[in-house]
């Protein structure tokens, strides 16, 4: 069973500073948490309270977390992360 996770982004004062460069961060952050074994679902820039969202996919959750860890950490984005589940994974845990 694949740990999937959907992320907001928004944007630091840095990362606001440094826009034009977003598109070429995060394709270098992308291949980044794919080489650690994340599946970058989709990869997006969105309007309104938040600048983007991310769905990811992994093994398990410390392996997200770490590659949003690494996001985080550049100081370009924070992240606002929700654990997702499929139908048959949130049917599992309400009937435990």
């Amino acid at each position: 069973m694949k740990t999937t996770y959907l992320t907001l982004l928004t944007f630091t004062d840095l990362g606001l500073r440094n826009i034009a460069q977003s598109p070429q961060r995060a394709a270098a952050w992308r291949r980044q948490a794919e080489a650690a074994g994340v599946i970058v679902v989709a990869q997006l820039w969105t309007t309104g309270a938040y600048d983007g969202v991310l769905i990811l996919e992994g093994d398990s959750e410390e392996q997200i977390l770490r590659a949003l860890t690494q996001l985080d950490s550049g100081g370009n984005v924070r992240t606002h992360s929700l654990r997702a589940l499929q139908a048959e994974d949130f049917e599992r845990v309400i009937r435990s």
